[in-house]
């Protein structure tokens, strides 16, 4: 059959239904910054993958495109009032992870200035309903 624009919307389009792929991926170590050689999936992948991405200095690696990593290395590296890299902090933060597909939310900052680094702790809310709360040192 001809696919025509007078024919009814159900005989034109093919509904498909989404399919959830997974999200298996090798372990980073950040510890040793290596690979483990281990296989690791769902929230352990999507923990692992909040962690590179806050991490990695945005804009600094050609391999990655402008989407991955976060600027919090600039704004800790310059002489700002707390206030203000707090609140950029959570921004940046926010919109370097929220793009995810399977992350809904991502809540309760609380971050802490120790001397040269800031320690931020935060809350993630995924799309499966799953919730873990992440410690980040940077």
């Amino acid at each position: 059959m001809a696919l025509s624009p007078l024919l009814p919307e159900e005989e034109r389009v093919d509904l498909v239904e989404a399919v959830i792929e997974p999200s298996l991926t090798y372990e980073f170590d950040f510890d040793l910054n290596r690979f483990t050689g281990r296989m690791i999936d769902e929230e352990e992948a999507i923990k692992q993958f909040i962690l590179k991405t806050i991490k990695t200095a945005r804009f600094r690696y050609l391999i990655y495109d402008d989407d991955v990593g976060c600027e919090l290395e600039e704004l800790i590296e310059e002489d700002l009032p707390f206030a203000y890299v707090e609140s950029e902090s959570k921004r940046m933060l926010y919109e370097s992870i929220i793009y995810d597909d399977r992350i809904e939310d991502v809540t309760k900052f609380v971050i802490a200035q120790i001397s040269d680094e800031l320690h931020i702790e935060f809350h993630v809310t995924l799309v499966s309903g799953n919730e873990f709360d992440m410690e980040v040192t940077i």
